[in-house]
């Protein structure tokens, strides 16, 4: 493409003028075009001279003249024909195509009988010129009768000027209608009426045909006139107007706009049958968007503003992340854009890898594999660990976090959701923690108090269209109602257009997050899974604000290297200036010879000779350093738009506002988006203007296209003008967009020549093998041989051929496509992208968010902790390890049979996947090769060879779906949570919380405890009906408390209602909640006893109770249970996790409860590990000072009293013997008697005068006290010695220890006593 720009077509005189004159020319209408290509052509036959008068001559023709010129009656020789034309000619040239030409016009003359040669000569042919000379009579003879005929036109034409002439017509309108009136007026008295009117009617007649010939003239007057006064470029939607009104027509080189392919198309091959004909309705489906008003985007709206957000205009990196934790961004040095990042969080992948990968979820291979492509998954996880990760300024160990709402719920998320973040749980995770934010922008606990809350709005109002409201503005209620059918049926509660975090229940967000909690990731459409992802990066926006702080910082780079790109353009302009002189005329034109380039030379000679002869005021090599100067500020510049652009902008819009991108990080392809009018504005309340337009996204991938796109663009307009300037760049720049497309006319070049070259190789092989059977039946042995060696080395060099044009063609594997390849690099440290110094500087920096390798999620076949659940499995054998170096499985067999069945569903979850292949007629890959016929690389059918793994026995029976195999592990998980709880001393806990629960006191005393703790807790339930709903805090207290006061009641049946009650509960739904455990209650026989006050009691921690009503959780019951085994959550009990096991449906959910196990198991096996070497060193420091003691040294203080480690842990039995224990810096505590399995451990513990007891009240707890701090059980406390003031929250927790200990006691008796 050379198309000139208006200002090259202006030139240096009136751009106006020109301009104008140039529009006209190209309309084929107007005099002044016409007028415009005679002086062009006069122009170009002055500047041709001689070349003119070979323009339309043959070189058959040429050689005539030359033959003729000559006058050689023997002939002519070529050689002499050359020199002739060469002297006549000056612009020929004697080259070999001048040669060739040459030859070619001898041998047209002899086959048209023109020439005759004679011997090496030539000369005219006889029979040509008699030929000749009868045409040129002929001609004569045509131009004398031509001549005759015209004559007689012209003294027609002359004998009608006379009789007109005699007859004047009137020269206008208004002279016709004088004159007809004055004929009728003479008219009426020589004819009758008839004839009269008959006149008359003749005679209006021609009035109206001479008044719309007038009125054709003058509207074609103005708008010639109207041409003329136009000035480009100007506004595209006025220059096309003006021209349907005008009748102006497109300037030739405006070619029509090709047919773009469609986003999606761009992953097929550019031969692919796919790209012509009908477009298949997914691509179109998912190339457009037209539900814009439902708060949908499209997809491809949301891919690149993830890709962006990773690895384009945001380039969200760890250095962010790290900036925003410790709470001050330094800023970098202006303008050194060079520098590495901190971190990166992501592999570098391009927004191809990206589409590719969402290519498998359009395509149904995501859903077939039961696999998200796992860069969008290594995408998600990032996202979740950097949302999940602790506050500022707030650990993770940390208990209160604060006032702060947003802190609160940062804390939550990462106490509750990050420890069951793994790359298999992502799906339940997101779920959950969109459950959340969908809570928080809800509820109050998002507003500001100083904010009103939303309000209901009439858009009709709003944008004027009516004068007055006709809904009522009334405050959001505190419940959501997100059901589709009440948003149907015109009660959806929140204010219209706020749809607080997942926007309105017809969005695609909506959508997605619902289907997501009841069911797996795979089964979503690509759409909805970016719409997750999408949401998840603008919450990252929203949570580092240190993130503005970088783009600010990146724009004052960028603003820095555009000036200095001014200043160095500016500076080199005035050397050039200073150095070369003003810039001279393009054309000069010397109207005496009209010879064009004599006169440019004639400046060039004799311009130093002149007076104004040209004096540099620099030097070269100023000259020079400038030019340098400038390339360099536009590489900086350039560089700069590449990494330091925050926010890519269209380079421009076409005639119909469609907007063209170009992204500087991945410019292989320019994005088209179309917009369209909405679908049925007139239903909608908003403006027309105001409404979102449809839109659908086109790609210009190669240079075909790119050359037919510009080709169609009419620089008239100023917006394509603008937009054909930045794809093409600066008049004679290098800065064409083109340059980084494919080039498909290159390689369909080089593929034509391939072929070619195939081709003719393959015909000398088929010639060498006739020759060979030729030779074969002579009796020369010697030309037999001689024929099989020169098929032997045509065959060898076809080979040869075709071997290199199968290597030119580089397979590309799916791996690579999909950014798999990649991810595994990332996931092992090395990043092919990256250079050793910046591998040197990440190995250096540490990580905001460890790295989770996702790349793990493809199965290899084995069981090595690779695909979704073989991760899961890795985990549970990680637990089983630790549990059997801490405590081994007592019989061996039974461990065998928990790891054979954990593993046989692994192997089961992988031959259902490749029986599920070849249902699909997929055949089943290797690891390596599965890129090349199936996706991501998943291999099956060498797995048992790389492995060694026994999956001859291993049969899908039994398990007919992958529900149902996934089912298969919750009882394994069950089992490894119960061994661990056995270690830990969970358990038993437990089964003494149910024995206290089971056994109230008997006797009469026991009966009044019962009635009292029975009125208690109806109490606090009758507290509830005069507690509103919007109190949430009160309605969660209150439900707690009366499931504690009822346990102490051994009411079961109403624990178990309230517990019921209690997950209904959240701070949007607390009504819910509330009317539930008022239903208990009624259920129990309502409450008849005393009111007493409110809040009864002392006022010692009120304080901190207002605090804590400030900020309530907004988690749903299932985040908080996701690690609440073993008993670490204080928000639900191990038989809740228990129970969310049991029914746990998608398998997501399962990896993230198994995460979640996994993290607390590890915690508190590492404990006891500790625990024990801790007790293990406080015996050997024991024995020592016991050994000092009996040699009769002096006893040390370190040594003295009862100091020891605080808890301690060692394999023992529990006894039935309860008593009081005294440790360091608590009161006399009832607490279990315990005896060492081990009995050389039991021994030395007794030796040394001492007791392993473990405390009522505490998980597990194990410690070690003396014995003279033991005392019997007596059910009541005892007065410590050494007083010290114990606060009143660890007074409550003995008291309530005190009571379990009792009914322990009782359980312990009744169960002896039967």
């Amino acid at each position: 493409m050379t198309r000139p720009s208006n200002s090259d077509e202006q030139g240096s005189g009136d751009s106006a003028a020109s301009d104008m004159q140039l529009a006209e020319a190209k309309s084929p209408d107007t005099a002044t075009g016409n007028a415009l290509k005679t002086l062009q052509a006069s122009i170009s036959s002055v500047g041709k001279g001689q070349n003119s008068s070979t323009s339309n001559k043959t070189y058959a023709q040429l050689i005539q003249e030359a033959i003729e010129a000559l006058k050689d009656r023997t002939g002519s020789s070529i050689p002499a024909i050359k020199k002739w034309l060469l002297q006549e000619y000056s612009h020929l040239e004697d080259t070999k195509h001048f040669r060739q030409r040459i030859n070619q016009g001898i041998k047209t003359g002899l086959s048209q009988g023109r020439f005759e040669k004679v011997r090496s000569s030539y000369k005219m042919s006889a029979s040509w010129k008699a030929e000749e000379r009868n045409k040129m009579r002929k001609s004569k003879q045509a131009k004398a009768a031509a001549k005759v005929k015209a004559n007689a036109q012209k003294s027609n034409s002359a004998k009608k000027a006379i009789v007109e002439k005699e007859q004047p017509t009137p020269k206008n309108y208004k002279d016709l209608v004088k004159d007809n009136k004055e004929k009728l007026r003479k008219l009426e008295t020589r004819v009758t009426a008839a004839e009269l009117q008959k006149a008359k009617a003749q005679m209006q007649k021609k009035e109206q045909v001479l008044f719309q010939k007038e009125e054709a003239e003058r509207k074609e007057k103005e708008r010639h006139e109207r041409i003329k006064k136009r000035r480009f470029p100007m506004e595209d939607t006025k220059l096309h107007e003006e021209d349907r009104e005008l009748g102006v027509k497109a300037p030739p080189d405006v070619l029509p706009r090709p047919s773009l392919p469609y986003f999606w198309q761009m992953t097929l091959p550019l031969d692919d049958p796919g790209r012509q004909g009908r477009t298949p309705d997914q691509v179109l489906r998912h190339s457009k968007c037209d539900a814009l008003g439902q708060g949908s985007r499209g997809l491809v709206s949301d891919l690149l503003q993830v890709y962006h957000f990773f690895r384009g205009d945001v380039h969200f990196t760890g250095d962010t992340a790290v900036m925003e934790q410790s709470g001050s961004a330094k800023r970098k040095k202006v303008g050194n854009s060079n520098e590495e990042p901190a971190s990166s969080l992501v592999p570098d992948f391009s927004l191809s890898n990206l589409i590719y990968a969402t290519e498998e979820i359009i395509n149904g291979n995501a859903r077939r594999l039961r696999l998200v492509p796992p860069l969008i998954s290594h995408l998600f996880v990032t996202s979740l660990q950097l949302l999940c990760r602790a506050p500022d300024g707030v650990s993770s160990e940390s208990t209160s976090p604060g006032k702060d709402s947003l802190k609160h719920l940062q804390f939550e998320l990462n106490k509750y959701l990050l420890p069951a973040l793994t790359p298999g749980s992502w799906p339940d995770v997101c779920h959950l923690y969109m459950d959340a934010i969908e809570r928080f922008y809800s509820t109050d606990s998002s507003r500001d108090p100083s904010v009103l809350p939303p309000l209901n709005t009439d858009l009709k109002y709003l944008f004027g269209s009516i004068d007055e409201p006709t809904i009522p503005m009334t405050p959001a209620p505190a419940k959501r109602d997100i059901h589709k059918d009440s948003y149907d049926k015109g009660t959806y509660p929140l204010p219209e257009g706020y749809g607080a975090y997942l926007g309105d229940c017809r969005s695609v967000l909506f959508r997605a997050h619902e289907k997501l909690g009841r069911s797996e990731a795979w089964s979503l459409t690509a759409e909805e899974m970016f719409a997750l992802l999408r949401a998840l990066t603008d919450d990252l926006l929203g949570f580092y604000p240190g993130i503005a702080d970088k783009i600010a910082l990146r724009e004052e780079q960028m603003h820095e290297l555009l000036k200095a790109k001014k200043a160095a353009d500016s500076k080199f302009r005035k050397v050039k200036f200073a150095f070369e002189g003003p810039k001279k005329p393009k054309k000069v034109l010397d109207t005496t010879n009209g010879d064009l380039k004599e006169e440019k030379d004639a400046n060039e000679d004799g311009g130093n000779e002149g007076s104004n002869a040209l004096k540099p005021t620099t030097t070269k090599k100023e000259f020079e350093s400038a030019a340098r100067a400038q390339q360099k500020a536009n590489d900086a510049y350039e560089k700069g738009i590449r990494r330091l652009v925050a926010r890519t902008e269209p380079i421009g819009y076409d005639r119909n506002h469609n907007a063209v991108y170009c992204f500087r990080h991945d410019p292989e392809v320019l994005y088209v988006e179309e917009m369209r009018p909405p679908l049925n504005p007139s239903d909608n309340p908003v403006p027309e203007d105001f409404q979102f337009h449809r839109r659908s996204w086109y790609v210009i991938e190669t240079t075909s296209l790119f050359d037919a796109f510009t080709s169609s663009l009419d620089i008239r307009g100023k917006r394509e003008q603008d937009l054909y300037e930045a794809m093409l760049g600066p008049a004679g720049g290098q800065q064409s967009l083109r340059r980084y497309l494919h080039d498909d006319l290159k390689v369909k070049a080089e593929k034509t020549s391939r072929r070619r070259e195939k081709e003719s190789l393959f015909k000398k092989l088929e010639a060498a093998k006739v020759k060979c059977d030729e030779e074969k039946g002579r009796r020369s042995g010697r030309l037999a041989d001689q024929a099989e060696d020169e098929l032997a080395r045509i065959q060898k060099e076809y080979e040869e051929f075709d071997q290199n044009s199968q290597a030119a063609v580089k397979a590309v594997s799916r791996d690579d496509l999909t950014g798999l390849a990649l991810l595994r690099s990332f996931d092992s440290g090395q990043d092919r992208r990256e250079t050793r110094r910046s591998r040197e500087k990440k190995g250096s920096d540490s990580r905001p968010v460890p790295n989770l390798s996702c790349s793990s999620l493809v199965p290899s076949g084995n069981i090595d902790g690779t695909g979704i659940l073989g991760m899961l499995v890795s985990q549970l054998l990680l637990v089983e390890e630790a549990c059997q170096s801490v405590s081994p499985w007592i019989p061996e067999e039974k461990r065998k049979s928990w790891i054979k069945k954990v593993e046989s569903a692994v192997h089961s979850w992988h031959i259902l996947i490749n029986q599920q292949n070849f249902a699909q007629g997929e055949h089943a890959v290797d690891a390596e090769a599965g890129s090349q016929n199936g996706s991501f690389g998943v291999g099956f059918s060498s797995a048992k060879k790389r492995r060694g793994a026994d999956t001859s026995n291993t049969t899908v029976s039994g398990l007919q779906s992958f529900g149902s195999l996934a089912n298969s592990l919750k009882q394994p998980l069950l089992e490894i949570e119960d061994r661990v709880a056995e270690i830990t001393y969970v358990a038993v806990t437990s089964r003494d919380a149910e024995i206290a629960d089971d056994n109230m006191s008997t006797d009469g005393s026991g009966d009044a405890e019962k009635h009292q703790f029975d009125l208690a807790w109806k109490r606090e339930l009758h507290r509830l009906r005069s507690t509103p709903a919007r109190q949430h805090v009160k309605v969660r207290e209150r439900l707690v408390n009366a499931i504690s006061l009822a346990r102490k009641a051994n009411a079961a049946e109403a624990v178990a209602g309230l517990r019921a009650a209690l997950l209904l509960f959240h701070p949007n739904a607390a009504s819910d909640s509330r009317k539930a455990g008022i239903s208990v209650l009624e259920a129990h026989g309502d409450f008849s006893g005393p009111e007493l006050d409110d809040d009864g009691g002392d006022d010692e921690g009120n304080d901190e109770k207002i605090e804590q009503e400030e900020v309530m959780s907004v988690l749903s019951a299932e985040a908080a249970l996701l690690t609440g085994c073993l008993g670490r959550s204080d928000e639900a009990t191990r038989a809740d996790w228990i129970e969310l096991v049991k029914s746990c449906k998608t398998l997501s959910r399962l990896s993230s409860l198994t995460a979640g196990f996994g993290y607390v198991a590890e915690g508190k096996l590492v404990k006891i590990k500790e625990e024990r070497d801790d007790l293990l060193n406080a015996i050997s420091t024991w024995q020592k000072d016991a050994s000092k003691n009996r040699a009769g040294k002096k006893k040390s203080h370190s040594s003295t009293g009862n100091s020891g480690p605080s808890e301690v842990w060692a394999d023992v039995t529990f006894t039935n013997e309860i008593c009081m224990a005294k440790a360091e810096e608590w009161p006399w505590w009832p607490a279990k008697v315990c005896h060492a399995k081990d009995e050389g451990l039991g021994k030395t513990i007794s030796g040394l005068d001492r007791v392993l007891v473990a405390f009522m009240g505490e998980m597990g707890g194990l410690r070690i006290v003396k014995k003279s701090m033991i005392r019997p059980f007596t059910g009541e406390p005892i007065a410590d010695d050494n007083a010290v003031e114990v606060p009143k929250k660890t007074r409550l927790q003995l008291d309530d220890c005190l009571a379990m200990a009792r009914r322990i006691q009782r359980g312990y008796a009744r169960r002896g006593s039967s």
